[in-house]
């Protein structure tokens, strides 16, 4: 009798689950696992492993070899998969919410033509109008991020089974996403600003 390491049997699953290990004779299995480690090629001699447990006497049938790097990638393709739309849908919404702030950002501009005009004609620089217009995107930004991260820290839990090595609470990866989010929406806001800056205040205060 002895205690042996933790085992993960369950593909990345952090918890390993409590295993006993008992001696053939004591309790017989019908279906057995053979492990071999080997050097050179693992295609090869596993063909000649399963070659020779076919010649063993008695009744023994090999269902078949696999390689453990295989054997691990089957346990973990869900997680891969689950990662991999994830990761996608994250992109997409990135992309949409890009999106969507140059198009909120743009028709505020574009309706605050005569203001905008007003002000450069008071005297008011160009930085200063980019600055406003950022400033306005970036609030909008920070509006959505504490939105997002309110919603984020309620679901976290549920994805928990899909994460391997990182926490549903990790501060790290929240304000990493958080910080893309108001450096996308700069990066928005920075082709509508700089039309804002351009405006002319002239023609801006002889629309109706």
């Amino acid at each position: 009798m002895g205690v042996v390491g933790n085992v993960r049997t369950a593909g990345t699953d952090p918890t390993p689950l409590p295993v006993i290990y008992l001696p053939h004779r004591q309790a017989p299995v019908p279906i057995m696992n053979l492990v071999m480690r080997i050097e050179g090629d693992p295609e090869s001699l596993a063909r000649e492993a399963e070659a020779t447990a076919w010649d063993m006497p008695g009744e023994i049938n090999v269902y078949g070899t696999e390689v453990l790097s295989e054997r691990i990638r089957s346990f973990e393709w869900t997680a891969d998969v689950s990662a991999l739309l994830l990761g996608a849908f994250a992109v997409l919404a990135l992309v949409l919410g890009a999106a969507g702030i140059y198009a909120v950002v743009s028709y505020t501009v574009a309706k605050q033509t005569r203001e905008i005009g007003l002000r450069m004609a008071l005297g008011a620089e160009r930085h200063t109008v980019i600055r406003m217009v950022v400033a306005h995107a970036l609030k909008l930004a920070l509006t959505g991020i504490a939105l997002g991260l309110t919603g984020a820290f309620s679901l976290a839990r549920s994805l928990g089974s899909l994460l391997y090595g990182v926490s549903v609470s990790d501060t790290a990866t929240f304000t990493a996403a958080a910080l893309s989010m108001l450096a996308v929406a700069s990066i928005a806001s920075a082709i509508p600003a700089w039309r804002a800056s351009r405006i002319d205040p002239i023609v801006a205060l002889r629309q109706q």
